[in-house]
């Protein structure tokens, strides 16, 4: 994301056709980064997390699935009858 020093500057300068005081501008800048870098670092956040989820959500079918073959193995019954009490 490359922004142009443009966008930075706001309209009533534009307007008035005067350059904005640099103190301003620099602060402005310094705003925008702190944004920039908030919003990367929750993007990280959300993709480790749906990763994580991703991951615990394979491993729980995966086991799912062993104890499924597990009980069907031990006596050729289906795993509802198994499960019933």
């Amino acid at each position: 994301m490359v922004m142009s020093s443009a966008c930075l500057w706001p309209v009533e300068f534009w307007n008035l056709g005067e350059r904005p005081d640099p103190h301003r501008l620099r602060l402005r800048l310094r705003l925008r980064l702190r944004l920039r870098l908030r919003l990367r670092l929750r993007l990280r956040l959300r993709l480790r997390l749906r990763l994580r989820l991703r991951l615990r959500l394979r491993l729980r079918l995966r086991l799912r699935l062993r104890l499924r073959l597990r009980l069907s193995g031990m006596n050729q019954i289906g795993i509802y009858e198994c499960l019933r009490p």
